[in-house]
């Protein structure tokens, strides 16, 4: 006799192997770790982050982060720093320091286990305004080997030492480093915090400072360099909530005796719908994707144009020129001021661009010739969401209509730069023929002379 099924609910757990999946393994590089405490600095309200790399005697070397943000109390550090994937964010989208509001850039709660892609062991310091200075202690490794998520603790007391904030504040010190520090990775992180704001848009107070290990350097500002402020190639515009394509392109001459070139160009829905090559966006009826500015600068990076740039704003190594560049390369979407995407070198070219290009040399712009911000807001946008990994966009008709959009205003800027190369290569002189005035008649006859 057939026995009769049983039913029941099934408790769903957690494995404390968690903090190393959602710390760890889902955060896909250094630099996007370090990337991801400094945005937690900025959701804080701070006005300044200092990220230093130290070395204890007994310790060894550690990273060291510290803003002047809001900080936390017991309550918070309990009920919110404590709770992983929080949706505190989502409750709280806007942080308020007095009269002054900030848009927060994170909302997933996960980037706090940062952390632990860097190194095993955490200390924090934290002070929220008018509130006692606490200390927390975790090792990461020592959570992922409980038995149960319920025996993971972390170690909350009031810190006996002076406080090393003036009012408020967060301070990270992380230790037993799982990477080597080198000069040529700090320098990756310089360019890599140097895109986490715009630099072409006006965030207020907001800044990052770097400390390398050596104790007689000073620490460096992180900011874009002068003359990316001065493209030659410029697109600015903005794509309408009716689905137009609005354009302002200018064009300047590194020659200051050479003119200045302005247009204004429009591409309508219509337009971008049917010359698409995604058969899903051909049969859209209406554009699903939130209204959004851009601007797109572009240089022209031959050895002559490298020179002209160098020579213009007295850079004296012009292989500082190219590295600019390619610091911030590519087109980046920054979500109320903060970057949302790209985080790692290998997303650079989500847009495919590079691809593009291979058939039309020459024509169509390279990432490396490029830097593009493209300025979205979670209200007007909120079907444009980036994965958990930081490293693409969530997949939707969206998403496919606004990367569709970005690709046809990059198609814009080529035409436009096209028509001035060529208007350009038409005004110049050509080169005197060095030998159009040589004759061999002379020596024609004297060889005749002479028989």
């Amino acid at each position: 006799m057939a026995m009769a099924a049983k039913k029941g609910n099934v408790r769903f757990r957690l494995h404390p192997r968690v903090f190393a999946a959602l710390g760890s393994d889902l955060v896909t590089n250094d630099l996007v770790a370090i990337t991801e405490l400094v945005k937690n600095a900025y959701d804080a309200f701070a006005s300044r982050v200092d990220v230093r790399f130290r070395t204890d005697d007994k310790r060894g070397p550690y990273i060291e982060i510290q803003d002047d943000g809001l900080g936390m109390d017991r309550d918070k550090v309990q009920n919110v720093w404590c709770v992983v994937a929080t949706p505190n964010r989502l409750d709280t989208p806007v942080a308020r320091r007095g009269r002054k509001s900030r848009r927060v850039a994170g909302e997933k709660g996960l980037g706090r286990l940062s952390a632990a892609r860097l190194g095993d062991e955490l200390e924090m310091l934290t002070q929220a305004p008018d509130e006692d200075c606490l200390l927390v202690e975790l090792t990461w490794s020592t959570l992922s080997k409980a038995s149960d998520i319920s025996h993971c603790q972390v170690s909350l007391s009031n810190y006996v030492d002076p406080t090393p904030f003036q009012g408020s504040g967060t301070l990270l010190r992380i230790f037993e480093l799982k990477s080597e520090w080198t000069p040529q990775r700090l320098e990756e992180l310089h360019e890599h915090l140097s895109r986490l704001i715009s630099p072409f848009s006006q965030t207020e107070a907001f800044e990052v400072w770097l400390h390398l290990p050596d104790d007689s350097a000073e620490p460096a500002k992180i900011a874009a360099p002068d003359f990316l402020k001065h493209p030659k190639y410029l697109l600015e515009g903005m794509f309408t909530d009716t689905g137009d394509l609005n354009c302002d392109y200018s064009h300047f001459p590194i020659q200051a005796s050479r003119a200045k070139r302005t247009a204004k160009r429009k591409v309508p829905w219509k337009d971008i719908r049917d010359q698409s090559e995604d058969e899903s966006i051909k049969a859209l009826k209406s554009q699903p994707c939130g209204p959004f500015t851009f601007e797109i600068r572009a240089w022209d990076i031959g050895t002559e144009d490298v020179d002209e740039i160098a020579g213009r704003f007295d850079i004296k190594k012009k292989i500082l020129v190219r590295a600019a560049i390619r610091a911030h390369k590519g087109i980046s979407v920054y979500r109320d001021g903060i970057l949302v995407l790209p985080k790692s070198e290998g997303a650079r070219d989500w847009l495919g661009l590079d691809l593009r290009r291979v058939s039309e040399v020459g024509t169509r712009l390279s990432t490396s010739q490029i830097i593009g911000y493209v300025a979205i807001t979670a209200e007007g946008n909120s079907e444009i969401k980036d994965t958990s990994d930081r490293e693409r966009l969530v997949e939707s008709r969206a998403v496919a209509v606004f990367e569709e959009v970005i690709r046809t205003a990059v198609g814009v800027l080529e035409r436009e730069r096209l028509s001035d190369r060529l208007e350009r290569k038409k005004a110049e002189q050509p080169l005197k023929d060095l030998f159009g005035e040589l004759s061999a008649d002379g020596l024609c006859r004297k060889g005749q002379g002479r028989r």
